[in-house]
């Protein structure tokens, strides 16, 4: 047993009588000499495992608060919460020193509550590993974290088998492509855990956390639009003002200007590619249309010019294969072979194009090239609602099948396709109704999984800004209660007729629990946050 003196501790072998720890004290004095005979004062001397295991318990669900916040945090947030959190750590690890037991107990209660939310295995499982992988930890850590935390939930109910279901840190190209096309991801979606989705589903159907979670997912449909407005060329919000149209227009002028005054020679690639285009026609079932005559006419003007044509007499070709291609894609008589094959008549003069323009033009040319190519897939896809707004998961449909090897095979990075990709992989969760919906207001209901995870999660994902107050909150702090029976602290007290530190009593211990319990987060009753402070004060003086 250990005894608090003139900022200095006191070591009796258990089982002392009290008559002698009191002789032992009164009689006590500090060597004239000097020497440090006792254990340097710190505040966490002052508490016990019981208390230790409690302010262990607060500490995981600050850090949890605290990660739930880092998630949406800016570089700025972030730097100012890495060294808050390095001071708390700081006045933590004296109390882990002294009570390394009870305060790893006590980080394991702070989000075992989680296994009693109803719901099955899978709900608790979801809420133990959103604890861990939401954590304030480097990032390396969080899915190791989540993992482990994950398991603790699951191991009363042999569900393990469920982790790998539930984490798995979502670190590919695609997720770090998010930001820069302002594509904001939930902490779900960043942690690419598939449980944590459906509790974000469920915060989003019920009322009190709908809004935050919605407002998260509003920019990605404005993101869209602008990504697929500026593979076009155009800009705005919306497609609503024609923009489809305004690009046709504005490309076809590039075209006209660049290849008109110009002349281009016939050479073996654009025969060959003409040659390929009309085997291809034919093949199909139902034939290319007239797609040989097409060929006859072009290499006849070719043959009369001596193997060259003129650019007015290309831009010609060029337009009047571009028209009756939009055409045949929108007719029920055309084929699809025919129209495929009058598009890559076009793209075969503008790989013509390509080959012979110089400087300026061809710098020019080539950027109307990618625009338009934009431009026709987005009409392919009929992606663009009648509001005007794009359906990226059509775009991504309408894109792994018409190119499979830029889509799907990942030969294509531009933004248009990222965007698409992005919409593809996150799609918004059926609003089903079913079980897994209502975890939220399943939570609400049950006090401990209150705090392990509905009230707090709620909280942190619906006003993020705030994490900060919502750190543990573990009750009064030991120094606002009276001694427990027979404690050091008592001994202390009889012996010196004075008080020194003190202890929760049981009484006052289970008030608080109650109030952590139904999730209050007053600050004054912040055990935790107050025996950090307390640290703090201690170590400056």
């Amino acid at each position: 047993m250990r005894i608090y003196v003139d900022g200095k501790v006191v070591e009796f072998p258990d089982g002392t009588p009290q008559e002698e720890i009191e002789k032992a004290l009164v009689s006590f004095r500090r060597p004239d000499d000097g020497t440090a005979w006792m254990e340097d004062y710190s505040a966490a001397n002052e508490v016990g495992a019981k208390e230790a295991a409690l302010i262990g318990a607060g500490r995981t669900v600050d850090k949890f608060a605290t990660g739930v916040t880092d998630l949406f945090a800016g570089d700025a947030e972030q730097a100012q919460t890495a060294n808050e959190q390095a001071q708390a750590d700081q006045a933590y690890a004296q109390l882990q020193d002294k009570h390394p037991v009870a305060t790893t107990v006590g980080e394991i209660a702070g989000y075992a509550p989680s296994g009693m939310i109803p719901g099955g295995a899978a709900v608790q499982v979801a809420v133990g590993g959103l604890t861990g992988a939401a954590m304030y930890n480097n990032p390396e850590d969080r899915t190791k974290q989540g993992v482990i935390d994950a398991a603790i939930s699951a191991v009363p109910y042999g569900a393990g088998r469920l982790l790998k279901k539930s984490m798995g840190a979502n670190t590919g190209r695609l997720a770090s492509r998010a930001d820069d096309l302002g594509w904001q991801l939930t902490p779900a979606e960043k942690l690419n855990a598939s449980a944590l989705r459906r509790l974000e589903a469920s915060m989003e159907s019920f009322p009190p956390t709908a809004g935050p979670i919605r407002k998260m997912k509003q920019p990605r449909q404005a993101a869209m639009n602008r990504v697929a407005l500026e593979a076009i060329g155009e800009s705005g919000d919306d497609f609503a003002d024609d923009a489809l149209l305004a690009a046709r227009a504005r490309l076809g002028e590039v075209f006209d200007t660049t290849i008109r005054g110009n002349t281009f020679e016939i050479d073996n690639a654009f025969l060959k590619s003409l040659a390929e285009t009309e085997g291809a026609a034919k093949s199909g079932l139902l034939g290319g249309g007239n797609t040989s005559k097409i060929v006859d006419n072009i290499l006849d003007v070719a043959a009369k010019g001596d193997g060259k044509v003129a650019g007015d007499t290309l831009q010609q070709w060029r337009t009047t294969l571009q028209t009756a291609a939009h055409k045949a894609y929108r007719s029920d008589t055309a084929t699809k072979e025919y129209a495929d094959a009058l598009d890559a008549m076009v793209n075969s003069i503008d790989d013509l194009v390509e080959r012979t323009l110089p400087g300026d033009d061809l710098k020019a040319w080539k950027l109307a090239r990618k625009q338009w190519t934009a431009v026709k897939k987005l009409e392919k896809s009929k992606a663009i609602h009648e509001s005007g707004d794009v359906s990226g998961r059509k775009l991504a449909n309408s894109l792994m099948s018409q190119d499979t090897q830029g889509y799907y095979r990942g030969a294509n990075k531009s933004d248009l396709y990222d965007a698409a990709r992005l919409s593809k992989a996150y799609p918004p969760m059926p609003d089903s109704g079913t079980a897994s919906r209502a975890s939220i207001p399943m939570m609400m209901m049950t006090p401990p999984a209150y705090l392990a995870g509905g009230n707090l999660a709620a909280r942190a994902y619906a006003n993020p800004k705030a994490a900060a107050h919502w750190g543990a909150v573990a009750g009064r702090a030991a120094t606002q209660s009276e001694p427990a029976p027979n404690s050091p602290q008592a001994f202390m007290q009889a012996a010196t007729g004075g008080g020194t530190a003190q202890a929760l009593s049981r009484d006052n211990r289970q008030r608080q629990m109650l109030e952590l319990m139904n999730g209050s987060l007053n600050p004054t009753t912040n055990l935790y946050a107050q025996m950090l402070n307390q640290f703090r004060r201690e170590e400056e003086k």
